[in-house]
């Protein structure tokens, strides 16, 4: 690893998880459903509120939402807080 900080938004998340399961595996197969929707290794998939949405003009989660964070995770100690409001604009 090259140590270079890396902040992973929105796709640029989906494919830092997906780069890094590849890594951690060494394999080709993990992969995001919104890429391949039939890959056998999913590790960003539709949010569980989105899946039997046909229609989906103007049906991604919008705004705040509250997220619980692992405590004692890096996240928890970033925002010292163990529940935190974020903003999303994704379906996945």
């Amino acid at each position: 690893m090259r140590q270079v900080p890396y902040l992973g938004l929105c796709l640029g998340m989906q494919v830092m998880v997906i780069e890094l399961a590849r890594d951690v595996y060494e394999s080709d197969a993990p992969n995001s459903t919104e890429f391949n929707p039939a890959t056998p290794h999913p590790v960003i998939d539709l949010m569980p509120d989105q899946r039997d949405i046909a229609d989906l003009g103007g049906t991604m989660r919008l705004g705040s939402y509250p997220c619980r964070l692992q405590p004692d995770s890096a996240a928890a100690r970033a925002y010292a807080a163990d529940l935190v409001t974020e903003r999303h604009r994704h379906r996945f």
